[in-house]
């Protein structure tokens, strides 16, 4: 059965910072319909991102195979290579298109789903107490860390798989390869992204259980200012969306600077101190920005909980 305890709109509430009650470590009392909005929305994400985990593991078994194919093509003549060539690109063209597909449908399914959790008009006119809390709240930090390194991987490592007429032979293999572990990287994303609404359903769970005596009682609680993922961000706490297009961001730069550093310094053993020491620099000065933001954000968010510390509890009264 669906329930609304709609009828706490019409009491006069003092309001409560829910940023502020975050931070603390106390939840917010939910008092929306069970189940809420989003949840079949959530299985049709789920179930589409494991199409795309199937599409993405079925597209690196086949750059593996391609590659063994272009080994064979180094090898020497084998009169069964033109056969496979043809079989194995036709289904490598079928694979591209369905994971555009399942691309698609994923972002469409993921809107959709977000838009669910947290309508905007219910959240201005009721606010945070008849809506389900930010993603950036309920998923586990490493989790968000363990979501943007596949992605950053996948992208570094296929932006580098790109094959040209003009690639020699004999590096075909290696390419292949690398698509390979791009789109098994892919896959791993896509896991993670599963593993997010798990975990947003289990912690509505867990609040909803909270909430049983405050459903009761609704008059007894205040309005809870509403929260949106950008604002969230600005508190210090990492944001949904936002925190992983950043943090892949700032993953993808330490990578790269991390290879440029090790190749500045190979030049410079090797003897080519002008470009070794160029490269060296860039390196350390990428690898330095990403610590300096890293502790940028450590600092931020351990100011932010003495604030919070500080502030009186003004919720649950």
């Amino acid at each position: 059965m669906v329930e609304d305890n709609t009828q706490a709109q019409g009491f006069p509430r003092w309001e409560a910072d829910t940023k502020v009650l975050h931070r603390k470590g106390e939840a917010v009392p939910y008092l929306g319909p069970v189940p809420p909005p989003s949840r079949p929305w959530g299985l049709i994400t789920q179930l589409l991102l494991g199409f795309a985990v199937g599409v993405r593991l079925a597209n690196a078994a086949v750059f593996l195979w391609w590659a063994s194919i272009d080994r064979r093509l180094v090898t020497g003549v084998d009169p069964t290579v033109a056969g496979d060539l043809r079989r194995i690109k036709a289904l490598a063209g079928s694979l591209a298109v369905q994971s555009l597909i399942s691309v698609v449908l994923v972002i469409g399914a993921e809107v959709v789903w977000m838009s669910k959790r947290r309508p905007r008009q219910v959240r201005a006119a009721r606010g945070e107490a008849y809506i389900e809390s930010p993603l950036n709240w309920v998923q586990p930090m490493w989790a968000r860390i363990a979501t943007s390194v596949p992605f950053a991987v996948a992208l570094v490592v296929g932006s580098g798989a790109t094959v040209t007429a003009t690639t020699p032979v004999t590096d075909l293999s290696m390419l292949r390869t690398r698509a390979a572990l791009a789109s098994a990287m892919w896959a791993v994303f896509f896991v993670m992204l599963i593993l997010r609404v798990l975990a947003a359903n289990r912690a509505f769970e867990a609040r909803l259980a909270a909430s049983a005596p405050y459903r009761q009682a609704p008059e007894s609680l205040p309005y809870f200012t509403p929260v949106t993922e950008a604002s969230a961000a600005s508190s210090g706490t990492p944001a949904g969306v936002g925190w992983l297009l950043r943090s892949t961001g700032l993953a993808a730069i330490g990578m790269v600077s991390f290879v440029v550093l090790l190749g500045g310094v190979a030049s410079v053993v090797g003897g080519q101190v002008g470009s070794g020491a160029g490269l060296t620099a860039l390196g350390l000065a990428g690898c330095a920005f990403v610590a300096w933001v890293c502790v940028r954000r450590l600092r931020r968010g351990a100011a932010n909980r003495v604030v919070a510390a500080a502030a009186p509890a003004t919720a649950l009264r």
